[in-house]
């Protein structure tokens, strides 16, 4: 795979443009007083990443399907879908062909 230019990284460097990262920091005013998820602000993060970076393409997120269940990281569904090349069914989401 290092021999290909597109995953090089050296080659074909595009500049990855993110957004601040402390805009996402979850306010903690006492022990226990915070509801949050790391890896739900993970993929609100996650999710601008791929906006930002929309017309570059140069961002891709990989993943289990248990993105949304597991992992929480259904946010990013908001910006992109997951490439899928098998057969969808009706109660398939976040699919692109």
């Amino acid at each position: 795979m290092s021999a290909n230019p597109h995953a090089n990284g050296g080659q074909l460097l595009r500049e990855l443009r993110l957004p601040d990262f402390r805009t996402y920091g979850v306010a903690v005013d006492a022990p226990g007083a915070t509801d949050a998820e790391d890896t739900r602000v993970l993929g609100q993060f996650l999710r601008d990443v791929v906006t930002f970076n929309a017309d570059a393409r140069n961002f891709r997120l990989f993943g289990s399907g248990r993105n949304r269940s597991t992992h929480r990281l259904d946010a990013v569904f908001g910006a992109t879908a997951r490439q899928w090349m098998g057969e969808q069914t009706a109660d398939d989401e976040w699919l692109a062909a």
